[in-house]
């Protein structure tokens, strides 16, 4: 290929909601030598402005790559819809988990390599989720590659199995919270700072710092 760039589109459920976040995520961007020129563009623009406004057609660094394959020739759009799955394209992309394969799996049976589990969420399911696989790399010293077969089958699970149920479980809180106004204002979408100026956050940097110069030793030496 004479291509240089990748952007990945969002392939959103909602629309015409969803156009106002851009038609590409900016959580997973490939590039190779020769993207320079685009990369140079690309941060002049998130440096001008890099606010959050959808109504004025800026969402952070988000938007910007909408103009991308029209500026720069070499940007191609990746459309094989197994990277980049989210919890905002679950349904459009036909997102499951398969028992057999043991992982997720799109339309036809296409296995999904890659799994965007960010979210801000008022409750911190994310984020504990995301303290929690840092404690269990913490207590497993190992590369997974090199674990037992049931290791690599938790971990597996883990990683996508539980990310697509927290991200299915916060889209049917929305509905509750939009269909039930008994429920009243739904709780504002924004970072528990427990995670991460708080208390928590504390120990978690500290765990990860043991984590980090603590010796590696492989599991056969254990």
């Amino acid at each position: 290929s004479t291509g240089h760039t990748v952007v990945f589109p969002h392939w959103n459920d909602a629309y015409p909601e969803g156009r106002n976040d851009g038609l590409y995520n900016a959580g997973m961007i490939g590039v190779r030598p020769g993207a320079e020129p685009f990369v140079k563009w690309w941060g002049e623009q998130c440096l001008a402005n890099c606010s959050f406004d959808p109504e004025k057609g800026i969402v952070g660094d988000q938007a910007y790559l909408d103009f991308a394959p029209i500026l720069f020739e070499g940007v191609t759009i990746y459309r094989k819809k197994d990277h980049n799955v989210a919890r905002w394209n679950l349904k459009t992309l036909a997102v499951h988990f398969s028992s057999s394969r043991l992982g997720l799996e799109g339309e036809q049976g296409k296995a999904v390599q890659t799994f965007h589990a960010a979210f801000i969420d008022s409750f911190g399911f994310f984020e504990f989720k995301y303290c929690w696989d840092q404690l269990i790399t913490f207590f497993s010293r190992f590369p997974v590659q090199s674990a037992s077969p049931a290791y690599r089958k938790n971990v597996l699970v883990q990683q996508q199995k539980y990310w697509l149920s927290l991200s299915r479980g916060l889209k049917g809180r929305d509905w509750f919270y939009r269909y039930l106004p008994i429920l009243g204002p739904q709780p504002e979408e924004k970072a528990p700072l427990f995670w991460i100026e708080g208390l928590g956050g504390h120990f978690l940097r500290k765990a990860l710092k043991l984590r980090d110069i603590l010796p590696f030793r492989p599991a056969n030496q254990r």
